[in-house]
């Protein structure tokens, strides 16, 4: 009876040393990635300055060509995502790979670059509260594609 109660007590006290290791790995863990993403929020915050600082002479115009920063989005056409006529934009255009909901700020037709996705062009709006800042929401048919685009901070300009 001693030897068991022996056992348990050892078997208990490597327990507790087990979840302490664990906790602190863990913890290890956890202060790893929020270095790595501290890491990587700066190398985009960067990238998106380098960018931003750069103007490029367009041929057509002879003007320089602003790029801004905004924030991207994807959605489907679904009405789970819309509204009761999904496949139709607020331009009243039918959906179509390519287009792209914009603040209002921007007319319907207007193209936009998105540095590194190619041309877009504006035929939908982004929701009310979204309206005013530098938000798009670029249309992809493919629910996956579009959960793993995510939110992602990209730099675009305006095409003349």
């Amino acid at each position: 009876m001693k030897f068991k109660t022996f056992l348990l007590i050892v078997i208990a006290f490597c327990c507790l040393i087990i979840q302490s290791e664990v906790k602190s790995l863990h913890r290890d863990y956890k202060k790893a990635m929020e270095q790595i993403n501290e890491s990587f929020e700066r190398l985009e915050n960067k990238k998106v300055e380098m960018v931003k600082d750069s103007y490029f002479e367009d041929k057509r115009q002879g003007d320089p060509i602003e790029f801004v920063e905004g924030e991207f989005t994807a959605y489907n056409p679904t009405k789970e995502q819309c509204d009761d006529e999904p496949l139709i934009m607020a331009s009243t255009k039918k959906v179509y790979d390519g287009a792209i909901a914009c603040p209002s700020k921007y007319e319907f037709g207007t193209k936009i670059n998105i540095v590194g996705l190619g041309e877009f062009i504006c035929e939908d709006r982004m929701n009310k509260r979204y309206r005013d800042g530098e938000y798009f929401d670029i249309v992809m048919f493919d629910k996956n594609e579009a959960n793993e685009f995510g939110r992602k901070k990209l730099v675009y300009n305006l095409i003349k």
